[in-house]
């Protein structure tokens, strides 16, 4: 595509291509591609190719980030240690010599020489701690910063902060490597520490940085991230770009290419701050497919993944030769790309493993009208739409919107609704038809305490397309205050709807709120998942240690955020992947009974990539198994000490046995239970007569 826009021309058809990379010189591109099922190494290990001679050499296992020093003779590349902290590393290809650089009492990652040859930048942290795992949750919601350093390539060269600065940047003769004292040439450079998620080195002197934030939302994603540029000559930082997925440089340094939402830009990498991108003009980018062959590439590549990731190398006994061959007929026989996925199912279920998906990702539908929801029950009186409940979203909720709760709108449960943007809307008629096209825009609602309409008004709302979360709220809050009232106040009860954002953000809200309660009920059912839940039991388990007293107040004890009661976990067959591991952990650890149903029983996970066209397919990687050398969990689920099904009728009758069978369990056993805060002593006494 040329950067003023224009035509876009392909340049490759033969498999399924990504990451493209110019050469140095702009006349070559390098790219992954897998053709018939074949690509590269699988695992992380970096190799170094001699392109005359076609010599594969392994230079290291599990490598990052790795680039060229300018004479290509060295690589520099991060690598994990025991600890889990990254360190850097060089490479000679002369001498077939690796040598780590960083000592990996900091996690430093994103190693880059800079354009003029005398410096090694990379990004340290010293505070990444327990985020340095994505599986716990123990490892959520801690800030993270990172400073950036810089190793001094030869010996003989300056400071790059002193008098001598240039020197050091730009040192004369042949670009080369000291490795003797190296370790004892790093240095920090003077950028303000920040979450640095990544390093770039643009032209002679200049390093860009993409910069997130320290505590990362709940959002996730790589779509918030600033780039700046560093000037090591002036010292001066300044913005390039915000609200980003990240930015790839020219291998000049030159200019720039980010995505920001949906949109492409080019940036000239050394313009002054707030110089405008060039926006690219993709409309018209179109590529010709044959979706048959793209077929054919797909099936070879789902079953290359599950070869090659799959957790157990003997895929739980299958032979993999004669189930490809037992369904390849079938990729012909396709006539739809839902045909397609239909096949993918079937046949990976033969894994029979729990984290098995086939998803249609990147798959666009054609563009609809969103219906629009007001967060709602209704029922039918009088010939008109009676409002009979109204999700408010509860206190506290930013995220929850409702709109029929707005301040001002004075709706109320039992109001009819008489007319949408000037529609009649009388019984027998589809409500929703009449909201279809208005979700996220103003919408007229009429409004009266009666059906004929006396005193009606008319108000303005912004309906919704999802009500998901404000159901799923009003269902916790309905569950909290059923406990308060069958335990006369004195148990906590919390949802935990995964073991992600959701469930952390829920978790601590609502368990450390109700501090002082004498015990709690966790409420695991539907959790789907996430991470290892090891945060939530951590937090429920830790003993009391000690007691204080002051005499102005009631005293303490530590921990001061602790319902040192006891705890009982409600678990059903929704509660899957972390939703299994959670309640795992807790009947493991003993923290107290569980009640309800067998839980889904998946602990087999991982993500996996997108196939040729975009679908999703799950490679379950990572197994995880008990203290006791078994499988515990993976295709059996969590068993509960207590086992209450919630039947249909009792259910739709408004009960629920599992909740109320959780209330009694917790009442028996705080009876006899003394309290959590034991008397203090006797003052002490140490004046004699």
């Amino acid at each position: 595509m040329p950067r003023a826009g224009g035509t876009a021309r392909q340049i490759t058809s033969a498999g399924h291509e990504a990451h493209p990379v110019f050469s140095p010189d702009g006349e070559w591109i390098a790219y992954r591609g897998e053709v018939d099922g074949i690509v590269g190494d699988a695992w992380e290990n970096l190799w170094c190719v001699d392109l005359l001679t076609g010599a594969s050499t392994k230079v290291d296992v599990h490598t990052a980030s790795p680039v060229w020093s300018p004479d290509s003779r060295w690589l520099a590349y991060s690598k994990p240690l025991a600890s889990g902290m990254h360190a850097v590393w060089l490479h000679s290809l002369e001498t077939g010599r690796s040598v780590q650089v960083t000592d990996g009492l900091a996690d430093a990652r994103w190693p880059v020489f800079e354009a003029g040859g005398g410096l090694l930048a990379f990004a340290v942290s010293t505070d990444l701690g327990l985020s340095l795992t994505i599986q716990d949750m123990s490892g959520m919601n801690h800030p993270i910063t990172r400073t950036i350093w810089a190793a001094v390539l030869r010996k003989d060269a300056p400071s790059p902060l002193g008098e001598r600065a240039a020197e050091a940047l730009r040192p004369a003769g042949p670009f080369r490597i000291d490795l003797d004292g190296l370790d004892r040439r790093i240095t920090q450079l003077p950028i303000a520490a920040a979450n640095y998620a990544g390093l770039q080195a643009g032209k002679a002197g200049v390093l860009v940085l993409e910069e997130g934030p320290i505590i990362q939302p709940r959002s996730g994603g790589r779509n918030g991230l600033k780039i700046k540029r560093f000037e090591l000559a002036s010292g001066k930082l300044e913005l390039i770009a915000e609200r980003t997925a990240g930015i790839t440089l020219t291998p000049d340094g030159a200019k720039g290419l980010y995505r920001a939402g949906r949109r492409w830009f080019l940036v000239d990498a050394g313009a002054p701050a707030g110089a405008q991108p060039t926006a690219l003009k993709l409309t018209g980018l179109e590529i010709q497919v044959d979706p048959r062959q793209e077929w054919r590439e797909m099936f070879r590549e789902a079953w290359r993944y599950e070869r090659d990731f799959f957790y157990d190398p003997g895929l739980h006994g299958l032979d993999l030769a004669a189930t490809q061959k037992k369904y390849a007929p079938f990729v012909e026989a396709a006539g739809s790309r839902d045909d397609l996925i239909y096949l993918f199912r079937e046949m990976l279920g033969d894994l029979t493993i729990g984290h098995m998906a086939v998803e249609s990702f990147n798959f666009h539908p054609p563009n609809g009208r969103r219906g629009g929801l007001l967060g709602a029950d209704y029922k039918v009186e009088n010939g008109r739409f009676r409002i009979d409940r109204i999700y408010d979203g509860e206190e506290w909720n930013p995220d929850n919107y409702a709109p029929l709760a707005g301040v001002g709108l004075n709706v109320k449960a039992g109001d009819y609704l008489l007319a949408v943007d000037g529609k009649d809307l009388r019984a027998g008629m589809d409500l929703y038809a009449l909201f279809e096209g208005t979700a996220g825009r103003p919408t007229r609602l009429k409004i009266a305490a009666d059906p004929e309409g006396a005193a009606a008004r008319e108000v303005t709302v912004v309906p919704i397309n999802d009500e998901y979360e404000l159901r799923a709220r009003a269902w916790a809050e309905d569950n909290r205050r059923k406990v308060d009232a069958l335990s006369n106040g004195q148990i906590a009860y919390v949802r935990v709807p995964d073991t992600a954002d959701e469930g952390f953000a829920d978790f601590n809200r609502f368990y450390f709120s109700q501090v002082g309660k004498a015990g709690a009920i966790v409420d695991a059912r539907f959790n789907t998942g996430g991470r290892f839940a090891d945060y939530i039991v951590d937090m429920m388990e830790r003993p009391l240690r000690n007691c204080a007293i002051t005499r102005a107040s009631g005293g303490y004890c530590v921990p001061a955020a602790q319902i040192y009661g006891p705890k009982t976990m409600i678990t059903n067959e929704m509660s899957g992947s972390g939703g299994d591991a959670l309640p795992w952990m807790f009947k493991t650890g003993h923290v107290g009974a569980l009640v309800g149903a067998r839980t889904w029983g998946g602990l087999v996970g991982g993500s996996g990539p997108s196939l040729l066209d975009g679908m999703g397919l799950a490679t379950p990687y990572h197994a995880h198994y008990g203290l006791n050398g078994q499988w515990e969990v993976e295709n059996h689920g969590v068993t509960p000490d207590y086992e209450v099904e919630n039947d249909p009728a009792s259910v739709a009758a408004g009960g629920d046995p599992q909740l109320q069978k959780a209330v009694e369990v917790t009442l028996e056993a705080l009876r006899g239970r003394r309290t959590a805060q034991p008397a203090p002593p006797s003052y002490p006494v140490y004046q004699r007569p």
